[in-house]
């Protein structure tokens, strides 16, 4: 409930905040929707780390094999 109530206060202080962006000259509107997205993504938490993808590349090697896309991701971060 605190968190819904949260992000209702973040929703409508973003709703604010481009309404004033929008009332501004263009010049200024593109740098004003950069920072609120820096604001907003700085905002999100992090994912919980059972939603983390895990490659360990020390032990994955990729042969080939087109299913194997753990190897074919951990191959690909490795070099």
């Amino acid at each position: 409930m605190v968190q819904q109530k949260a992000r209702q206060t973040q929703a409508a202080l973003e709703a604010a905040q481009l309404n004033a962006a929008a009332s501004n000259p263009p010049s200024s509107l593109q740098s004003e929707e950069f920072r609120l997205s820096q604001q907003w993504h700085a905002a999100q938490p992090p994912p919980p780390p059972e939603a983390m993808a895990y490659i360990n590349t020390d032990q994955e090697e990729y042969d080939g094999d087109p299913d194997d896309i753990d190897a074919q991701i951990a191959w690909a971060l490795s070099h």
